[in-house]
């Protein structure tokens, strides 16, 4: 059963849309179905990646992923899905800086929307391998995923922090 993520007063009254706030249609208040995120490779000294733009839809077609400034599109990292077997809501990672590489991409915090919500997970392009983590920052249980998972078993609701890279 899709079960759709949870928005608080904070985004109730606006999406956010390429760093963007634009106001909702109201058939939009109670969440969209699918969100796309664009963050940035890891870079030296640091832990994370740094979130570039986010936007939401009612439909994964509707998404328009650009980032201004972008030598290339951003490239799709992976998908969560709400449901098993890639069904439901889902939230979409981009690369800025294009594909995967050794260094990878980390995403400390799913936030408060997205917290605890997948139930499967598909890489995408050259992410081959993740690590998903019970907890923000990387804590708490972590499961290996290899290309993808129709069914997060342990993590099952309870994903909160995500690094993706290509093993090759």
């Amino acid at each position: 059963m899709s079960k759709k993520p949870m928005w608080g007063a904070a985004l109730a009254g606006a999406l956010i849309a390429g760093g963007v706030y634009t106001a909702p249609s109201a058939s939009a208040v109670s969440g969209p179905e699918h969100c796309a995120v664009v963050i940035k490779k890891v870079e030296p000294g640091q832990a994370e990646s740094k979130v570039v733009s986010k936007q939401c839809a009612d439909s994964a077609e509707a998404l328009n992923v650009k980032v201004s400034g972008a030598a290339l599109a951003p490239a799709a990292l992976f998908t969560l899905y709400d449901d098993s077997d890639y069904r439901g809501s889902s939230y979409t990672i981009y690369g800025y800086e294009g594909d995967c590489d050794g260094a990878g991409y980390r995403y400390p915090t799913l936030g408060w929307s997205y917290n605890d919500f997948a139930r499967s997970i598909r890489l995408h392009g050259a992410c081959d391998t993740a690590n998903l983590h019970e907890h923000a920052n990387w804590g708490g249980l972590v499961t290996r995923v290899d290309g993808y998972r129709s069914d997060l078993g342990d993590l099952n609701d309870r994903v909160s922090s995500i690094a993706v890279w290509n093993t090759y």
